[in-house]
Parts: C-alpha cells; sequence; structure tokens
C-alpha cells in the first residue's frame, strides 16, 4: 500500500515511518523542505505547504491512503491549523 503522511517529520511522523516501511508499505512523506525526513531511502519525500492544496494534491496523488499527523503550522494555533489541514487532507484523500 502507497501511504502519504503528512507531518512526516513531527514526532508521530518520525515514528510511524519505520514501522509503515517494516510492514511493507510504501512511504510518501510530505514535507516542508525535502531533506528534513528521517533518512529512509524507502520514503519519497514531497515538499508540501500544509496549507496549499495544490501541493497537498501532489502528495497524495497516486496514494492509497493519507494519514494527517501534523501538530504545528507556522505559528498558528494547532487546534485551528489542524482543524483546517485535517479538512483539506481528508477531501484530497477521499479523491484517490
Amino acid at each position: 500500500m502507497i501511504v502519504a503522511i503528512v507531518g512526516a517529520t513531527g514526532v508521530v511522523g518520525r515514528n510511524l515511518i519505520p514501522r509503515l516501511i517494516e510492514a511493507g508499505h510504501t512511504v510518501r512523506a510530505g514535507v516542508r523542505w525535502i531533506g528534513s525526513a528521517p533518512p529512509f531511502p524507502e520514503v519519497t519525500q514531497v515538499e508540501i505547504d500544509i496549507l496549499e492544496r495544490a501541493t497537498l494534491e501532489r502528495l497524495v496523488e497516486g496514494s492509497d491512503t493519507a494519514i494527517n499527523v501534523a501538530s504545528s503550522i507556522r505559528g498558528r494555533t494547532a487546534r485551528a491549523a489542524i482543524g483546517e489541514s485535517t479538512t483539506r487532507s481528508g477531501a484530497l484523500a477521499r479523491r484517490t
């Protein structure tokens, strides 16, 4: 299964990626900057801005599922930012 992860460089994402790889999944990691995700050669890093729909579309394109584990976004309160990003990510995931 191809899994797209929003928040791949955070605490949860960094712990989730190796578990997904061990389970045999292909991982597409949504990152702010290429090279910032854990260094696994199996992981494809996709540069995203969590508040920009086009970048999220690039991340989930061709994925079987998407997981949003982002917890803070550019100085916004986590609650407001996560609510907005989860809504966008969920809408995009339903399209894949």
